[in-house]
């Protein structure tokens, strides 16, 4: 199968789509199902934690607080005329990406309960064996400059641009299908990371190599950047990528969909590939892993999402969904 074509889409441009009612948000449950599959698995780890910590049992129930909103939203919305309650059908439809920060932070408080070891040792010789060299060092060799460092580390800012930039387009363009497919599959490319992360932590060369950054490549994007990382950054989150994995999906979902905004996200995805390593944020092989991540989830996410719909529907569950795949 080619994941880099959807099927049934035209070979060029294309209208908008069509315009869909907001009632429609409330008929795909793949999402939500997917919040809640993941919320409720790890507050499972907090059961091992012990409630010894007021801050395991905050976790805990905030867990199951935002599992019971969901389910609640989602009742108290396909009861409501489409034309009402605008700002809480926003909310239920990005409520996903606005907690992806705290998600991913997360991650660090449930390595620290499991206790595991970091393998950064067995990544690097995967690296050498691989690529002979630690790329985060040549790299910066090789582009040893200011502009170089100001534009590798703005292309590694702009990735939490990339995350929302489709999402918007499908949501205020009214076409729900979409916008809810594309964030499905984005989280859950995040959440295959995050489950690498807690079965196999890694650092990252950023706690080993920061000392090799030379002053002059401490430019304004170098220190934006650095500041995100130390405001978001987890111990045992380098592999695989996870902003990688979440680049390449978004970078073929936006060929397939829009393809205007592919070209338009394309190098600074690029960019972002190189930079996660030039930053020394990640290592060579964490990116090969990650752009792995993101091509199988580019093809599964879909195809789950997709045999989903088909079950509700079949199920009597929503009505015929309106199946559309033009571009923009």
């Amino acid at each position: 199968m080619n994941i880099f074509k959807e099927k049934g889409a035209p070979e060029n441009g294309g209208a908008n789509g069509q315009r869909e009612d907001y009632r429609r948000m409330t008929d795909f449950v793949q999402l939500d199902a997917l919040m809640i599959a993941y919320l409720a698995l790890t507050s499972l780890i907090y059961l091992k934690g012990g409630f010894f910590y007021p801050l395991y049992r905050l976790l805990f129930g905030l867990h199951w607080a935002v599992i019971a909103w969901v389910l609640w939203v989602r009742k108290f919305l396909q009861n409501r005329p489409s034309d009402g309650w605008s700002w809480l059908r926003w909310l239920h439809g990005w409520y996903p990406a606005i907690l992806l920060g705290a998600l991913y932070r997360e991650v660090g408080v449930l390595n620290h309960i499991i206790g595991s070891r970091f393998y950064d040792d067995v990544i690097m010789a995967w690296e050498e064996w691989l690529l002979g060299e630690t790329p985060a060092i040549w790299l910066s060799d090789w582009a040893n400059s200011p502009l170089a460092s100001n534009f590798f580390h703005l292309c590694y800012v702009s990735y939490y641009l990339m995350i929302p930039s489709l999402g918007f387009l499908f949501y205020f363009t009214r076409r729900f299908r979409l916008f809810q497919e594309y964030n499905f599959g984005l989280m859950a490319s995040f959440f295959f990371c995050h489950a690498w992360f807690l079965l196999f932590p890694v650092d990252g060369p950023i706690y080993y190599m920061s000392s090799y950054v030379s002053p002059e490549l401490r430019g304004i994007f170098f220190q934006v950047a650095h500041w995100f990382a130390s405001w978001g950054d987890i111990h045992g989150g380098a592999f695989p990528s996870s902003h990688v994995a979440g680049c390449v999906f978004i970078l073929i979902y936006a060929w397939k969909k829009s393809r205007s905004w592919f070209w338009a996200l394309l190098p600074f995805g690029l960019g972002l590939a190189v930079s996660t390593v030039y930053g020394r944020f990640h290592y060579g092989v964490d990116v090969l892993a990650g752009a792995a991540v993101g091509l199988l989830i580019s093809w599964a996410g879909p195809l789950l999402f997709g045999y989903l719909e088909t079950l509700q529907v079949t199920q009597g569950l929503v009505p015929q969904p309106v199946f559309n795949t033009d571009r923009s």
